[in-house]
């Protein structure tokens, strides 16, 4: 009988404790008015998130590599100072503390290379669930007419710039 009452106060400490750590990224809504038109066929089930900044500067924090399974490019029109780029990126985070971290875009010979990373901090105790989310960003220099290769996190998606008729 004392098992049978000690389980669900298990539970209910359990539940209490890992709050904390469910979903600690803010939430957010599809970017409204910034030219976002990625089509999404996700039904809800990613969260749209933006990088935050840490909470606390004196926790210290696991960064690493962002987590993620597609990366949607889409070149809006071209004018005469050349083509922006959108990115829609669509990954996971493995636990209920992780959250994206930093954005860092370099030029390179044949395109871009961008870093993602996530962070989480390094004492907690999370729960283990994976959070799908989507995170859309815009590439922070135009592109003439051509193909180009974008690399996020080491790896290669391809791109062009070609003129509208």
């Amino acid at each position: 009988m004392s098992t049978y009452v000690s389980q669900p106060l298990l539970t209910i400490l359990l539940s209490v404790l890992f709050a904390g750590c469910i979903n600690s990224s803010s939430p957010a809504t599809e970017p409204s008015g910034s030219g976002f038109l990625f089509e999404d066929d996700d039904d809800g089930e990613r969260e749209t998130v933006l990088i935050e900044p840490k909470d606390q500067a004196d926790i210290a924090y696991d960064v690493r590599p962002a987590l993620f399974d597609t990366a949607l490019i889409r070149v809006q029109d071209r004018t005469a100072a050349g083509a922006l780029v959108e990115v829609l990126i669509k990954g996971y985070f493995p636990d209920g503390c992780s959250e994206l971290n930093e954005l860092n875009q370099e030029p390179a010979h044949e395109g871009q290379t961008v870093s993602l990373t996530m962070r989480r901090p390094s004492e907690a105790i999370c729960t283990q669930v994976v959070r799908p989310y989507r995170f859309f960003f815009t590439l922070d220099r135009r592109f003439e007419l051509g193909r180009y290769v974008l690399a996020i996190n080491g790896r290669p998606f391809g791109f062009e710039v070609i003129t509208r008729r």
